[in-house]
């Protein structure tokens, strides 16, 4: 009995003790914080302590009582790109986060494109990795923190993961478009550069969207783990200060592109909601051409549009075309053009680089003249080119029947405008130009960017 008395005591001793501070994982030693701004850190202590917090790079010293829960939260502000520099966080026990680096910071998210690592998939590999591998330094300053992968039916306040340097061992796991974009904006920045991959295969929209965003939606519900991912894979990151988003996902919603065209307009509401930030930038990527449910067919050719028709309407927004990167088989493995690619969309649009292409044209309206169809595009950074010694190829033209025919085409080289004919329709009303699920691009800007597949119908 008297043993029982003991180790009741010695429980309810240990239960009184004062908590030690509590950081979310993704707060670190290795971390990369935003420059010049004010971000926040966070975390648990004893109810009702004071915090104190010192940061290294301007000496000062932060205080904030912890809540009724121990919660507690701070702003601090950071200089221009720098480090390594350290934070002490203490509550009486001081923690100390060391080599910390100050600079650009993107969250990386989406489904298995963007989780991809470096050392590929079984059978299916990532071009130029092993170069990538061979030369890794882990003294330059691009770090990786990869969320683990995993779903919640409610909203979770931590996650799983650690900051990684760009090791030779470190980058076989890492996320292939995020190196391939993190390497070329730490290159054209001279900055540090922080990336958060929080990504998972196989996943539907719906499961990205907060259950507030999803409610509004009909239909939303009904489809695979509302809001899971949401939970516990972005709510965990809504404290922590970043440069914009990065989104590569679309795959698995071809099979209901009416649905995703309600649901893919609210994703970048919701996490700019999340992180109470303003308009950050969201930059993403357009699905690639595949088989899906037919080669032929076009299912994910509309998933393709929706993606294009919604650049124009989602502001301070940009996508990357891959039209040029599909395959019949497994993930693309042209990993690195995709993370140039955004690179180039975020150096052009959010740090105002210019002298460059970073957006293909898009197609704008078309011209009926007797047995033309004179297509127009509207041209940001490049204008349609065709390569020496390649055919236009993937038009097609219907006429009052809405059946498409083969077409031929050309670029009128004064109007940089698209002219397509096809002798089967003597009458056309329409014309297509790469609309279907897998297809190959041919229409390409000076700069070798693809032009989105398109459609003047909407039949």
């Amino acid at each position: 009995m008297n043993k029982i008395y003991v180790f009741l005591f010695a429980l309810l001793w240990t239960i009184s003790l004062p908590a030690k501070i509590q950081l979310p994982a993704v707060l670190s030693n290795q971390m990369v914080l935003q420059q010049q701004t004010d971000i926040k850190l966070w975390g648990k202590a004893t109810s009702n302590t004071w915090v104190t917090i010192k940061t290294s790079w301007n000496n000062r010293t932060f205080t904030v009582q912890a809540g009724k829960e121990g919660n507690w939260l701070v702003s601090v502000p950071t200089p221009l790109a720098g480090g390594p520099y350290e934070i002490s966080i203490s509550d009486g026990e001081e923690i100390v986060l060391k080599d910390i680096l100050i600079g650009e910071v993107w969250f990386c998210s989406g489904q298995s494109n963007m989780s991809m690592p470096l050392q590929g998939w079984n059978g299916q590999p990532i071009e130029g990795a092993n170069e990538v591998l061979v030369k890794a330094n882990e003294n330059i300053p691009v770090r990786f923190f990869t969320a683990t992968a995993k779903t919640s039916p409610t909203l979770q306040e931590d996650t799983y993961g650690e900051w990684l340097k760009p090791s030779s061992e470190n980058l076989q796991s890492v996320s292939a478009l995020a190196y391939f974009y993190g390497q070329l904006l730490q290159e054209t920045l001279d900055v540090p550069v922080g990336l958060v991959v929080s990504a998972f295969g196989g996943s539907k929209i719906e499961s990205w969207l907060s259950y507030k965003a999803v409610d509004d939606i009909p239909g939303a519900l009904a489809h695979h783990s509302p809001s899971q991912l949401y939970n516990a894979m972005i709510h965990p990151f809504k404290n922590y200060t970043i440069k914009g988003f990065l989104w590569y996902q679309g795959e698995n919603n071809w099979v209901d592109p009416e649905l995703y065209a309600r649901l893919f307009p609210e994703l970048p509401k919701d996490f700019r909601r999340a992180w109470n930030a303003g308009e950050l930038p969201f930059y993403y990527v357009q699905i690639a051409p595949g088989p899906y449910d037919g080669v032929e067919k076009t299912t994910s050719a509309r998933i393709r549009e929706v993606q294009m028709l919604n650049e124009k309407t989602i502001p301070n927004a940009g996508m990357v075309v891959t039209l040029d990167l599909g395959g019949l088989y497994g993930h693309p493995s042209k990993k690195k053009e995709v993370g140039h690619r955004l690179a180039y969309m975020a150096l052009a649009k959010t740090y105002g680089r210019k002298g460059f292409g970073y957006q293909a044209p898009a197609y704008k309206s078309i011209e009926i003249n007797k047995q033309e169809i004179i297509i127009s595009f509207e041209y940001t950074s490049s204008r349609c080119v065709v390569p020496a010694f390649v055919n236009l190829e993937n038009f097609e033209v219907a006429g009052a029947d809405r059946i498409f025919y083969p077409a031929t085409a050309r670029i009128n080289e004064r109007t940089r405008c698209v002219v397509v004919t096809a002798e089967e329709v003597t009458h056309p009303i329409a014309v297509r130009y790469a609309y279907k699920n897998f297809t190959k691009a041919s229409l390409f800007d000076e700069y070798g960017l693809p032009v989105s597949s398109f459609r003047s119908d909407n039949w």
